[in-house]
């Protein structure tokens, strides 16, 4: 009988670790795969932009968060634009998309909701009132909040579509923390604010980059909603069945 605990113990740590290496693999992939063109800046968007919700789902909080780590540091020495682009907050899209999609996925969405909810008016705040020009930009990630939140009480039972949603909600997540941590970086630690306040040419310069914003990044996070979507699609049950159900109290990790 002592035996056959211990046994069990063994096999549920190596289960853990396994899974864990598995999906900070993936995600290090996914870091790797340039997607798009960043605005207003040099280097690109990655199809990095899904895995903190991939982590979330897929791992949980508990155990994500040694994938966020190992992620974070394998990324950032392939993926340079990272810090020239965030400053020392290059880990808030990460961060914020894992925590939001890992709350969605857990059953607890309205963790997830008010947390994007406070992204948005921490979002305002930092800029106000300049950001009265561009208001715009926050249309589509309101938008997507807005309707996720209708369609969860309807979604939030079933998982492969609990899946999904966690990946909008991640996908958004992971879009406003790069937004938050690039007007801290660039206008709060690099000094700009204070050419936004006095420089009519920088205001507009500031403003048309914003502005194009809310026209390109809505497609370009809608085509990275439907990538998520087919990674959930193909893989959420397999993992469920194969890993997470052989894991002890796999609903709370």
């Amino acid at each position: 009988m002592k035996m056959t605990m211990k046994t069990g113990k063994n096999n549920k740590a190596a289960l853990i670790i396994a899974s864990i290496i598995v999906v900070s693999g993936a995600a290090i992939a996914l870091n790797l795969i340039p997607a798009f063109p960043l605005i207003g800046g040099a280097g690109f968007i990655t199809l990095g932009a899904l895995a903190g919700s991939i982590i979330g789902i897929y791992l949980g909080l508990r155990l994500g968060i040694t994938a966020v780590l190992i992620t974070l540091i394998v990324a950032v020495q392939y993926n340079s634009s990272l810090i020239t682009f965030f400053g020392p907050f290059f880990f808030m899209p990460l961060v914020i998309s894992f925590i939001v999609a890992g709350t969605y996925y857990s059953g607890k969405p309205h963790y997830s909701l008010s947390i994007l909810a406070t992204l948005y008016v921490v979002f305002i705040a930092v800029q106000y009132p300049y950001i009265l020009n561009y208001l715009g930009v926050l249309v589509y990630d309101v938008a997507v909040t807005a309707g996720l939140a209708i369609a969860t009480p309807y979604i939030i039972g079933k998982k492969i579509l609990r899946g999904i949603g966690s990946i909008i909600a991640g996908v958004i997540g992971d879009h406003m923390g790069g937004n938050l941590a690039w007007v801290l970086n660039y206008l709060y630690l690099q000094g700009n604010i204070s050419q936004l306040a006095t420089n009519p040419g920088f205001q507009a310069n500031w403003y048309k980059i914003w502005n194009m914003s809310a026209y390109i990044y809505p497609i370009e996070r809608t085509i990275l909603i439907i990538i998520g979507t087919i990674i959930i699609l193909s893989t959420l049950k397999p993992w469920e069945i194969l890993i997470r159900r052989r894991i002890s109290g796999a609903d709370n990790y």
